[in-house]
């Protein structure tokens, strides 16, 4: 069996566990971010280094396409260069496959080769390292669990336009979501909250944090400029709000020079 962790731009640590094997490591960094003309070739290196006294381990390392869907709720993976803003076929990793003992540290060199011909505007995709399974069978009945981790390689070639706007508000039995659009040629990250005021009141009643996407709170959600695009974004109901109408009111951090915002009446059933 197979856990991935996935780190993305945004994304955090972790420790797999097991009744039967647990493995412990450190990675660094969390993501690429890179900023390159076209024909340029940029180098980067990842680390992942055992802790020490951890059973020699094998690693496969390659690059693979990702997205999330509407509501942000999967995640797909599929082969590089699979998306239209993909920069998978732009990355090349050495050493596909190694072998680390505890205490030593796998460097996997990353080399990106941007096209001469590259339009201006983010291109993203993923460097993903798997754990390969012990050749080494073990006695009796156990069970594995196999690390895998993903972190996300961000490429703009400049100029870069960061635009978004918030096209759609909705209310379920536990969210307000809000739909937001991107409006230009790259990642954006999200942060934000929603306000519930009474309609005709200026005083806000609550107010919720969006829910990131992410392993732990306080992680950005990335908005990509495609395949899914608009995303839609999460902040939970109060857990005292009251059953009524609500003038709601999203605030939203979208990486601009401003914030952006959007509000409509929404009828809540709450506790009472």
């Amino acid at each position: 069996m197979k856990r991935r962790i996935i780190f993305f731009s945004f994304i955090f640590i972790f420790l797999l566990t097991s009744s039967a094997f647990c493995l412990s490591f450190h990675i660094t960094p969390l993501s690429f971010k890179v900023k390159a003309e076209p024909g340029e070739v940029v180098n980067r290196t990842f680390t992942l280094s055992l802790k020490e006294g951890e059973r020699e381990t094998y690693f496969r390392s390659f690059i693979e396409d990702w997205w999330r869907s509407e509501d942000q709720r999967k995640t797909f993976y599929r082969p590089a260069g699979t998306l239209k803003s993909s920069c998978g076929l732009w990355c090349t990793v050495n050493p596909i496959e190694e072998a680390v003992s505890g205490g030593e540290t796998l460097n996997i060199r990353l080399t990106i080769n941007v096209p001469p011909n590259a339009r201006p505007g983010g291109y993203w995709t993923a460097l993903t390292v798997n754990e390969l399974p012990s050749p080494v069978k073990p006695e009796g009945v156990a069970i594995s669990f196999l690390a895998s981790v993903s972190i996300g390689i961000l490429v703009e070639v400049p100029p870069v336009k960061r635009e978004a706007k918030i096209v759609g508000m909705r209310v379920d039995e536990d969210f307000v979501w809000v739909k937001v659009k991107n409006l230009g040629n790259t990642m954006l990250r999200v942060t934000g909250k929603v306000n519930f005021l009474a309609p005709g009141e200026e005083k806000v009643l609550f107010t919720s944090d969006l829910v990131p996407s992410a392993s732990l709170p306080g992680e950005a959600d990335p908005l990509v400029e495609g395949p899914v695009n608009p995303l839609e974004f999460r902040a939970p109901l109060p857990p005292d709000l009251p059953s009524g109408t609500y003038l709601v009111q999203a605030i939203l951090d979208t990486d601009l020079e401003y914030y952006i915002g959007a509000e409509k009446e929404l009828i809540i059933k709450g506790e009472n």
